[in-house]
């Protein structure tokens, strides 16, 4: 089975689903699907929330935790979806420079990486405590100019940057204090 664009796939508890977000009338929301059988998936639960989850953009998981980059929100929300039926927004971190339409979240150990688009930079958010997630460290550069995606393998982080057509690293073994050591271009 091919998901749209809108669509991630995970598998927890030995059942297969996916996210779906889309926008309705007047709330954003994210469907929790079963797709067991991709031929019938079924909706199993569903969390929305009008400016926690504005412009749900992208999703990573880890353990109970759905981490969602809210991109017109400028935030990066903890939905807890250990139960998938009832699955809730717990909590959020809102900076509107430095999670400046927040594009994509990876999470590694006790940290979320999230790119900030507008915000032009990779901030790193203290998830310890999901439902009071910290805005810790940031980097901003112009090799990180329109922050697009992110991940994470060791001490790097590896920034996509759509305006500045880039893959900057990121050394992020001080949280707190993000570096850019190196980017590449084809220009």
């Amino acid at each position: 089975m091919t998901l749209p664009i809108d669509y991630e796939a995970r598998r927890w508890n030995c059942r297969a689903f996916f996210i779906r977000f889309r926008r309705t009338a007047v709330r954003y929301s994210k469907q929790i699907r079963d797709i067991s059988d991709p031929s019938d998936p079924v909706v199993v639960g569903q969390v929305s929330d009008g400016s926690w989850l504005l412009g749900a953009y992208s999703v990573y998981f880890s353990g109970r935790y759905a981490y969602v980059a809210a991109f017109s929100a400028d935030r990066l929300t903890v939905v807890d979806i250990g139960d998938p039926v009832n699955p809730g927004a717990i909590g959020s971190a809102y900076d509107g420079d430095a999670l400046g339409n927040a594009s994509c979240v990876c999470v590694s150990g006790l940290y979320a990486y999230v790119t900030a688009y507008r915000g032009n930079c990779l901030t790193v958010v203290d998830i310890v405590d999901g439902a009071n997630p910290v805005v810790i460290g940031t980097v901003s550069d112009t090799s990180l100019d329109g922050a697009q995606s992110v991940q994470v393998s060791g001490r790097y982080a590896y920034v996509a940057a759509l305006a500045a057509d880039r893959l900057t690293v990121v050394d992020i073994v001080d949280p707190a204090n993000p570096t850019v050591v190196g980017s590449v271009t084809d220009k």
